[in-house]
């Protein structure tokens, strides 16, 4: 990109310990923003990151106009989509994992959703946003989890959200668990692990604006002994929410049945069609646990329960 030339799609992350895949990560990106063909950034902030990711991040970005790393010392996802975001210019935001390498083809899809113009969240394994939306609705807030459903949600409840999730797993083979990359974050040992699995349930409390009943409802699956001690633990992290100076968004309901909902509502528009997307396309991936809960809470899953599970691939 020419230095004085305005990046039209900005894509965006925070990074941590992925020494692994950070560079896999980023090289698909690149082959994604090449094959739209519109100017483009990359914008990553940098935590602080003891794994070699940092040294990778410098060498990559070295003499690019096109890769920007902003470091920081804080250990906090929200914070840093926020750094990173803050520091883009593009028009229009693709916030990405740098754990993940993307296939291809999202380019299409992305790149068809940038011409439709419309003032909507493109929501898909890799999703799209206007700038606009993100400025309007507030942005990223500094949580430690439920940092991406807190805005998501602010942002379909306002704007609406075009669904085009395609099932298209990473193509680096080694996959982990939320947990495993929550522990990215942690230096120490089982105390500290604790204390940042109390704070990301609190952070997610706080960015779905949940209820404990809400958290054992989409634990119905899990063996009763288990099941009690986590009604126990999400409710010491509801109460740990309600001192936090961060206060959760109340739009009726909670932001993870305004995300799920907002999908279902574009599945039954046909919405995937306008990305030329056939309905065979779509694969939104569900757990047992989120069916069950759908199927206690939300009338529009009730109601159109058959029509929508052609869309979900259960894991």
């Amino acid at each position: 990109m020419n230095q004085n030339q305005k990046p039209e799609i900005s894509f965006c992350a925070t990074n941590l310990n992925t020494e692994a895949k950070i560079r896999t990560s980023i090289s698909s990106i690149v082959s994604i923003a090449e094959e739209i063909g519109l100017p483009w950034e990359i914008v990553i902030a940098e935590g602080p990151s003891d794994d070699g990711s940092s040294e990778i991040l410098k060498e990559m970005s070295s003499g690019s106009d096109n890769i920007i790393v902003k470091f920081h010392s804080t250990k906090n996802r929200g914070y840093g989509r926020r750094v990173a975001f803050e520091n883009s210019a593009g028009n229009i935001i693709v916030p990405f994992d740098t754990s993940i390498a993307y296939n291809i083809r999202y380019a299409k899809i992305l790149k068809k959703f940038i011409e439709l113009g419309v003032d909507k969240m493109m929501f898909s394994e890799i999703s799209a946003i206007p700038r606009k939306l993100i400025n309007s609705t507030g942005g990223w807030r500094d949580l430690i989890g439920g940092e991406d459903i807190d805005l998501y949600g602010r942002i379909i409840h306002n704007y609406n959200v075009l669904a085009a999730p395609i099932g298209m797993m990473e193509s680096v083979p080694e996959k982990s668990s939320s947990f495993d990359r929550q522990m990215r974050y942690v230096k120490g040992g089982v105390l500290q692990k604790l204390k940042r699995i109390y704070s990301v349930q609190r952070d997610q409390i706080i960015g779905c604006n949940y209820k404990v009943e809400d958290l054992m409802k989409l634990n119905l699956k899990k063996p009763l002994r288990q099941r009690l001690y986590l009604r126990v633990f999400f409710f010491f992290c509801a109460m740990g929410s309600k001192f936090s100076k961060i206060k959760p968004v109340n739009m009726g309901r909670n932001n993870y049945l305004i995300f799920r909902e907002g999908l279902f509502n574009s599945f039954l528009r046909n919405d995937f069609k306008l990305m030329d997307l056939e309905e065979s396309d779509i694969k939104l991936t569900l757990n047992q646990n989120e069916i069950e809960y759908l199927n206690k809470v939300s009338s529009l899953w009730k109601s159109n329960d058959q029509k929508l599970m052609e869309f979900v691939k259960i894991l």
